[in-house]
């Protein structure tokens, strides 16, 4: 801002130049000798150089000293007032203000998608159940199992198993046959195993004539066995003795051979698929 006093001071010379300027442009008004007669009735001896006239003089300095005074308050003025910004200064300015904004609020909102994406993912593992553990993989059984109670409430227990290929007997007897190996419980005959024909025949064996049954367990050596006849004189069915044997080869094989005799047909092999079985 320019100086009150310097202002004031340049005021009143200002004045003061006026007041000097009036008083050169009205001459004779102010106190001053009166002119004398001879002054005013003789003419001029010739034509007279004009004077210099000095009040043109005078004007001319007041105008300059006006000019300088008008000159040095704008100087004063401008001097006290900050430059103003250009305006594609301005323009830019507020166009990197803008960018840098933007620039702020797509890092927040990529912060903030973070952080929602890492609290879902925390979310899901806070909840995702436990696997359970995995199943026991049972092969395929092609064992029927059953228990029943009798009057006096004692139960039998069978296990039972269709032979995978045919008998062939000749006549009288049905040609060809499947045979049933059956591992059974009871409260009467206790833990025994018998091997029958689907239907009539014939097998020879019983406890006087030394009957002898080969069995073999997949792919091991066979064995012979001894067995017997049905206490009710049956002969499609035969028992099998070693019981305890046979059970715990079955739980461990997954094919039983059984060779036997037949009446009029010879010594003949059955296979049984014996994998999946459960006994206690």
């Amino acid at each position: 801002m320019p100086d009150q006093e310097e202002l004031k001071r340049l005021s009143e010379e200002n004045a003061r130049l006026r007041e000097e300027l009036e008083r050169t442009r009205s001459p004779g008004t102010g106190p001053g000798p009166a002119p004398t007669e001879a002054a005013v009735t003789s003419p001029a001896p010739g034509p007279a150089l004009a004077a210099p006239d000095r009040s043109t003089g005078f004007f001319g300095a007041v105008i300059a000293g006006v000019a300088l005074l008008c000159l040095a308050t704008l100087g004063i003025s401008q001097w006290g007032q900050p430059t103003p910004p250009s305006t594609s200064s301005t323009v830019a300015s507020a166009t990197e203000a803008a960018a840098s904004a933007e620039s702020a609020a797509d890092a927040s909102a990529t912060a903030a998608q973070a952080a929602a994406d890492a609290a879902a993912a925390a979310r899901s593992v806070v909840a995702a159940p436990t696997a359970p553990p995995p199943a026991v993989v049972r092969p395929a059984s092609s064992w029927a199992y059953d228990v029943r109670e009798d009057s006096m409430g004692g139960k039998t227990k069978t296990a039972c198993v269709w032979s995978s290929d045919l008998i062939s007997l000749s006549w009288p007897y049905p040609a060809a046959q499947r045979m049933q190996l059956c591992i059974r419980k009871s409260p009467q005959f206790g833990l025994d195993a018998y091997a029958s024909l689907e239907r009539d025949g014939q097998i020879l064996c019983n406890v006087y004539s030394n009957c002898h049954i080969r069995v073999r367990f997949d792919d091991k050596a066979a064995q012979a066995w001894s067995g017997a006849d049905a206490a009710d004189g049956s002969t499609n069915i035969v028992f099998l003795r070693r019981t305890s044997s046979l059970v715990a080869g079955l739980k461990s094989a997954k094919r039983l051979r059984l060779e036997l005799d037949f009446y009029q047909n010879g010594r003949q092999s059955v296979e049984f698929d014996v994998q999946g079985f459960e006994w206690p």
